[in-house]
């Protein structure tokens, strides 16, 4: 919300997070388990493990119109920066992490 306000009349604003949430593609994503780690760690803390689905209602809250939003996958393919083994696993099981992205005029 801080970052709303910080948007002038007329202004475009964009967040993106990524879903961690479950999909029924899950059983093919080599992710899948990474997700489900990461959606506990902010459960641990307090906090909300999935805020990409709160965003359209913080935006609609602020007065926020013309929003727009999509959600893409992306594949984890060819990455030099994953370590070797997490590489090996996605290119035989998969992997993808999903984006929700929102943005909207103020």
């Amino acid at each position: 919300m801080s970052l709303i306000r910080l948007v002038k009349p007329g202004g475009w604003i964009e967040l993106s997070e990524y879903n961690t949430g479950p999909a029924p593609e899950d059983d093919t994503n080599g992710c899948a388990k990474l997700f489900e780690v990461m959606r506990e760690l902010p459960n641990g803390m307090g906090c909300e493990p999935t805020p990409h689905r709160l965003l359209r209602g913080w935006f609609e809250q602020a007065g926020i119109v013309d929003m727009e939003d999509t959600e893409i996958s992306i594949l984890f393919e060819n990455l030099t920066a994953l370590p070797e083994k997490m590489q090996t696993m996605f290119d035989k099981e998969g992997g993808y992490y999903r984006v929700y992205t929102i943005w909207a005029r103020k």
